[in-house]
């Protein structure tokens, strides 16, 4: 009996979370832009403020993958799950001064899927390292409207190069 009740607690305070976090960011997952426009906004902000990572991670499936073909440090294409891109990825954007906005969308929907092509723009400052830059690159995702809102299923990009310079379509 003990067993079950512990059980049924765990199940409740689950399904309030949910809908905590379902109430909290219903905003950010109404449209295909909003979601878009969420995702941007949970990870930017000045090093002395919390970046909203329960956000982010409500954006998207839980079984999302995020896939970064930008070749920085090797020629191979690094696959992560949600989970491990924030593990990865979190630090660095806690102690940096990051700012993304968005260029351009281009969206394509059919009935309850969508595949999105965004055009980006970044500047960071981390003073611990002493980085200080900016880039710009492509964001691809691939949406889909369940339960009464957009999930990203996941998520790829690239930055631009002097080698790859991004077309003038995706910009204006």
């Amino acid at each position: 009996m003990k067993g079950a009740l512990l059980f049924l607690a765990l199940i409740l305070t689950t399904q309030v979370k949910a809908v905590n976090l379902d109430s909290l960011y219903k905003d950010d997952v109404s449209s295909i832009e909003k979601i878009c426009e969420a995702m941007i906004a949970s990870y930017s902000g000045k090093a002395s403020e919390t970046k909203d990572w329960k956000r982010f991670e409500n954006l998207f499936l839980s079984t999302a993958q995020q896939l970064d073909v930008s070749f920085e440090e090797e020629d191979e294409i690094v696959v992560s799950s949600l989970s491990d891109f924030m593990e990865h990825s979190k630090p660095w954007y806690d102690k940096s001064d990051f700012k993304e906005w968005a260029l351009k969308y281009t969206i394509h929907q059919f009935g309850n899927i969508a595949s999105v092509v965004q055009s980006w723009e970044c500047e960071w400052n981390t003073p611990a390292d002493k980085d200080t830059g900016s880039s710009r690159g492509l964001h691809g995702f691939q949406l889909v409207f369940n339960q009464g809102r957009w999930w990203i299923v996941n998520m790829i990009w690239d930055g631009e190069t002097e080698d790859k310079i991004i077309d003038v379509k995706f910009t204006n």
